[in-house]
């Protein structure tokens, strides 16, 4: 990043920060993210750690430390980025479609081709993965990133279910297993990539067998036994 104004550099080359001054503080914190970003788009999680951060932010290597209390804590920060740019980009994908189950499939269709097309941020977003020391990075936390985007997804049923003659009762359940579902088919294909063949043609062929899977469970044509065979069991190592 050039220095372009000097003013707003230590004379070690450190981004300067006034003390107490939260307009900087916003700023430096935004700036890290961004940085994060950057690392994590050009080297993978590997490549997202405190001292990277720092140097290519341009602060001194303890300076991420006040702003992230851990790099966990750092990875939730890009993981809300993530879920935010998507449920932007699944909003826009289904204003076109024409009916309800249009808006299921494409939003399906998407979503797997999304993660497909992403490993690192599949890995990010859905793995347990140890990080420093015995710090794990979980799934746990439930942003308002996360919220909104089970709320659109649990809409998007609910929508399907109301034009199938379905039960709009069961749109959480069924949401809960169209999520598993294309989740157990991503990690089956990173497990396996020969098992999927060419990803787009996998994932609408996926795409449709879920919508239907989805319906039928609405409509109780499927008993729970069933629905739990269906979904596809994604081993975590």
């Amino acid at each position: 990043m050039p220095k372009s104004d000097t003013t707003k550099y230590t004379k070690t080359g450190h981004r300067r920060v006034r003390r107490g001054n939260a307009e900087d503080a916003a700023h430096l914190k935004a700036t890290l993210i961004m940085a994060a970003h950057d690392l994590f788009a050009n080297g993978g999680l590997n490549a997202v750690t405190m001292r990277n951060l720092a140097s290519r932010a341009e602060v001194a290597a303890m300076t991420p430390y006040n702003y992230f209390s851990s790099k966990a804590d750092l990875l939730w920060h890009l993981k809300n980025d993530i879920l935010r740019v998507m449920l932007d980009d699944q909003k826009a994908a289904v204003i076109s479609c024409s009916s309800a189950r249009e808006k299921l499939w494409v939003s399906t269709r998407d979503y797997m081709r999304y993660w497909l097309s992403k490993p690192e941020q599949y890995r990010l977003m859905y793995l347990p993965m140890s990080l420093d020391g015995d710090e794990i990075l979980t799934n746990h936390h439930v942003s308002d990133e996360t919220s909104l985007m089970r709320d659109f997804q649990i809409q998007l049923v609910k929508e399907f279910a109301i034009e199938t003659g379905g039960n709009p009762d069961y749109a959480l359940l069924t949401s809960n297993f169209r999520h598993a579902a294309v989740l157990g088919i991503i990690h089956l294909h990173f497990v396996n990539p020969a098992l999927m063949g060419d990803m787009n043609t996998a994932a609408d062929a996926f795409s449709t067998l879920v919508v239907d899977s989805v319906e039928k469970i609405l409509k109780k044509q499927m008993t729970n036994e069933e629905v739990l065979r269906l979904t596809p069991r994604a081993p975590m190592n």
